[in-house]
C-alpha cells in the first residue's frame, strides 16, 4: 500500500525513468520519502482508530456459577475478565436467550468500559444448563446414605442395586444429594420402590421414583453344627458369618453371654442363624429343686428353704414356694443355691 501511494505521488510530479533530469530526481526520492511517511501515518491510524470487536456464540451452556461474559463468546479473548457477570445461571432444562441489546444494558451496569464494543456473530445466544443423564448405579450410591440412616446401619454394610430408571434422569453437572421422599408402609425389604429428590447446594433438581432391590450385609453368629433343644452351647458349636440380615430378626451379632452359659431353645440345623428367642442363658436351678431363699428387710436378713417352680439363670425371676406354708413367692436367681425372695 505505502509502494502504490509513492508511485502515485511520482506520476504527479512527471517523474519518468525518460527525462533523467537529477532535478527531477532529487524531487522524486523527496516526494517518495513524503508518501512512505503519509502512508505509514494512515496505516497506523486506521489500525489504532478500528475499536476491538467481540462475536457473540449462538448457544453456550453454563453451571450453577452463574453467567460470565467470557462463557457467550464465540472464542477465548484474552482482554476480557473472567469476573463479568451478567446473571444467575438458569434452571435445568429452562434455557434463556439474550440479545445483543441487552447484553450491552448488562454491560453498561457492570462493565461500562466495554458497552461501547462493536459486537458481531449470533444476534443472540441462547444459555442453558449443562446437564447429564444420571446411570442406575449413581442412583445407587447417592441413595445409600440416606437408606441406611433409615435402615439403622452402616452405609458400606448395605447394598444397593437400581433397576432401569423409568425415565431418563437429566441433573446438572454438579454436586448431588438424595433426599427419601417415600418409603413403603411396610417398611425396607429385599425389593421396594423409593421415591427420591436430587437436590444441589440450594436447589431442587426434581422428584423421581426408582426400583431398588437392597441387601444388608452384617457378620453374625450362626451354628457351626447341629444342635438339640436345650443343649449347651461351647465355641465349636458356633461361628461368625457374613449374611444377608435385611428379612431377619433379633439376629446376633454378639452372644448374651459365653457360650458355655447359653443353651438351645429349639432344634437349630448347621448354618442356621442365632436369634434372641434361639438362645437362653442355661438354668442353675431346675423346677422341682430345693434352694435357700433369702428375705431381706433392710438390715435385717432371714433364709429359709424354698421349692423352685420353673428352671432359671442367673439374673432372671422364678416362682418359688414355701414347702410348709405352701405360699407361692417370686425370686431373682443368684447362683446355684440362691434365691433373692422380694416380698
Amino acid at each position: 500500500m505505502r509502494f502504490l501511494a509513492a508511485m502515485d505521488f511520482l506520476r504527479e510530479a512527471g517523474c519518468t525513468a525518460k527525462r533523467g533530469v537529477v532535478q527531477h530526481a532529487r524531487v522524486c526520492s523527496t516526494l517518495l520519502l513524503r508518501a512512505l511517511l503519509v502512508g505509514g501515518l494512515a496505516a497506523g491510524f486506521l489500525r489504532g482508530g478500528e475499536p476491538p470487536g467481540f462475536s457473540l456464540a449462538p448457544a453456550v451452556t453454563v453451571d450453577g456459577g452463574g453467567v460470565y461474559l467470557h462463557q457467550v463468546l464465540a472464542a477465548p479473548t484474552a482482554s476480557v475478565p473472567t469476573n463479568i457477570w451478567l446473571g444467575p445461571a438458569p434452571a435445568p432444562g429452562k434455557p434463556w436467550r439474550m440479545t445483543r441489546a441487552e447484553l450491552v444494558s448488562l454491560l453498561q451496569t457492570n462493565a461500562p468500559e466495554l458497552a461501547s464494543t462493536a459486537w458481531g456473530g449470533a444476534p443472540a445466544v441462547v444459555i442453558s444448563r449443562r446437564t447429564r443423564v444420571l446411570k442406575e448405579d449413581e442412583v445407587a450410591a447417592l441413595l445409600r446414605g440416606p437408606l441406611s440412616r433409615e435402615f439403622q446401619c452402616a452405609s458400606q454394610d448395605l447394598e444397593l442395586k437400581v433397576a432401569r430408571l423409568p425415565v431418563p434422569v437429566h441433573v446438572p453437572e454438579e454436586p448431588l444429594a438424595a433426599k427419601l421422599v417415600e418409603l413403603p408402609a411396610t417398611g425396607p425389604s429385599t425389593s421396594f420402590l423409593v421415591k427420591f429428590e436430587l437436590r444441589g447446594e440450594n436447589e431442587s433438581y426434581g422428584v423421581w421414583q426408582a426400583a431398588v432391590q437392597a441387601r444388608l450385609w452384617k457378620e453374625i453368629y450362626v451354628t457351626a453344627a447341629p444342635l438339640r433343644r436345650g443343649q449347651a452351647l461351647d465355641r465349636q458349636s458356633v461361628t461368625l458369618e457374613r449374611r444377608d440380615v435385611l428379612t431377619l430378626r433379633e439376629v446376633l451379632d454378639v452372644l448374651p453371654g459365653e457360650p458355655e452359659v447359653l443353651e438351645a431353645v429349639e432344634n437349630l440345623p448347621a448354618g442356621a442363624p442365632l436369634t434372641r428367642r434361639s438362645l437362653r442363658l442355661k438354668p442353675v436351678v431346675s423346677r422341682g429343686q430345693l434352694v435357700q431363699g433369702v428375705v431381706q428387710d433392710g438390715a435385717l436378713s432371714i433364709a429359709l428353704k424354698v421349692e423352685v417352680l420353673e428352671d432359671g439363670a442367673p439374673g432372671q425371676w422364678i416362682r418359688v414356694r414355701n414347702p410348709q406354708s405352701k405360699r407361692e413367692l417370686r425370686g431373682k436367681v443368684q447362683d446355684e443355691q440362691t434365691v433373692l425372695i422380694v416380698l
